[in-house]
């Protein structure tokens, strides 16, 4: 089955959060989503250590995605933080030997694998920028609250 963990969820949707924003930073992702802090920023800080996100400190510091890497997929993301080894057929573990073919589940498992991969794989930050109403930010709306201060 498909593990996805916190932190996979935290990854992808502060990744699309981040395109949509251009630039956001860590309190503002981590109020956005009602998710710790000190957990966000070490998912975030893996997605910078492979070059996905750029970061800057301070006072006006925050993240942003790296540049060429708007069409990372989600697949990309999601590997980042789980690994690559995720899909697994057999709800044994693999060790059902013999009985696989007469396993209760039949191809439920492979199928869920290849639909949520290939839904991975052709899903991409760039694709879901246009997301921004599902997350209710207005760009333009944000621009002008800025303007104001």
């Amino acid at each position: 089955m498909i593990p996805i963990s916190e932190a996979s969820a935290i990854a992808l949707h502060s990744a699309v959060y981040i395109s949509i924003k251009e630039f956001a930073s860590l309190k503002d992702i981590a109020e956005r989503f009602d998710v710790s802090p000190n957990h966000l920023s070490k998912v975030l800080q893996a997605l910078v250590k492979v070059g996905y996100l750029t970061s800057s400190k301070g006072p006006a510091g925050g993240f942003k995605i790296a540049e060429g890497k708007e069409n990372a997929s989600f697949l990309d993301i999601y590997e980042t933080i789980e690994g690559k080894n995720w899909q697994r057929s057999c709800l044994f573990h693999s060790k059902c030997g013999k009985y696989c073919s007469s396993c209760i589940m039949g191809d439920l498992v492979n199928d869920i694998n290849r639909k949520f991969k290939n839904y991975m794989e052709s899903h991409t930050i760039k694709d879901h920028y246009l997301l921004d109403d599902d997350f209710k930010i207005n760009k333009t709306d944000d621009k002008k609250s800025k303007q104001k201060k």
